[in-house]
């Protein structure tokens, strides 16, 4: 069973819609599937990204807003080692 904020995405459309709402609400962490695509993720860990807010300014629960293109994200790559690493 996953969190009630757990989500998959299956185009681009969804992604960027997806991660403008549940983005605003807090940090998220990002995984690309290789099931459509085995040559896509040559490991289990390859793919998987911390993406959070530049301000860290969120809102209180999720659904009360929505990014704009104009919010900065921040990106840290998942290291192999299972730590957040800047990248």
């Amino acid at each position: 069973m996953s969190l009630p904020d757990t989500f998959a995405y299956y185009s681009h459309l969804e992604v960027e819609r997806g991660l403008k709402t549940t983005l605003a609400s807090g940090p998220r962490v990002v995984r690309m599937s290789s099931r459509n695509n085995p040559s896509s993720a040559s490991t289990e860990k390859e793919g998987v990204w911390l993406v959070a807010l530049a301000s860290g300014n969120y809102c209180e629960k999720l659904g009360d807003a929505t990014l704009v293109d104009s919010d900065l994200v921040t990106l840290q790559n998942y290291s192999f080692s299972g730590s957040f690493l800047p990248s």
